[in-house]
């Protein structure tokens, strides 16, 4: 069993996705839908094996300047900076070749294209917190 904090703003796949990791692989699954609070979670001292990011959330009140990209970008660094070593699944519909050079030279974040299969994401899941 693993402790994941999961972050997306898509209420509704998020709900059923989390459902069923708490029932398919009896993790304790902490749920963020907002960058705010998904960044009071990554910057506090609360426990998380993995973290799993949508890395196109939409914008919030963590917008960088103009050119600096999606939230999720955005929280990617944050995570980086306050937990380095934290392995990361990032959910996306784009290719892991469209996004910027600095997300695929991390070695430490595992792709996954949207939508994602329950089964599959819990057999990533294990696969990380088992190294």
């Amino acid at each position: 069993m693993a402790r994941i904090l999961y972050i997306d703003d898509d209420a509704l796949m998020t709900e059923i996705m989390v459902d069923s990791l708490r029932e398919i692989g009896q993790h304790e699954v902490v749920y963020k839908s907002s960058a705010e609070d998904a960044a009071a979670a990554v910057t506090s001292s609360e426990p998380f094996d993995l973290i799993v990011l949508d890395i196109m959330m939409r914008k919030g009140a963590l917008e960088a300047a103009p050119g600096e990209g999606q939230t999720g970008y955005i929280l990617y660094r944050l995570i980086r900076k306050a937990r380095a070593d934290i392995p990361i699944i990032v959910l996306t519909v784009l290719k892991q070749d469209q996004s910027p050079a600095v997300l695929r030279a991390d070695k430490g974040l595992t792709w996954m294209r949207k939508p994602v299969d329950a089964l599959d994401l819990h057999a990533r899941i294990l696969e990380e917190v088992s190294r």
